[in-house]
């Protein structure tokens, strides 16, 4: 299953509350009630905006494969101080 697979399942997911996995590739990524700052970024580095939110929640995310992609971390560390920045609990 590709990122945005998992990505577009995880925006649906029950109110779970966030939490951080590792991945089988070694990094870290938010599951449950994940924000949209913490599941998404722009490749081409600037901000998201509001449309693309709603074309995220409307069409899911493989449709934005070549301008959007999901956010990972190389350290649980980084992953948590991300969150942290946001003013958001990550559930251990």
């Amino acid at each position: 299953m590709s990122e945005f697979s998992q990505a577009t399942k995880i925006w649906t997911a029950e109110n779970l509350g966030l939490h951080l996995i590792e991945n089988p590739n070694k990094t870290f990524s938010f599951v449950g009630t994940v924000p949209v700052n913490l599941m998404y970024f722009r490749r081409d580095g600037l901000p998201l905006t509001d449309d693309d939110v709603k074309g995220i929640k409307q069409c899911g995310a493989g449709l934005f494969r070549k301008t959007i992609g999901c956010r990972v971390w190389p350290t649980r560390n980084d992953a948590i101080a991300e969150a942290q920045s946001f003013g958001y609990e990550v559930k251990q």
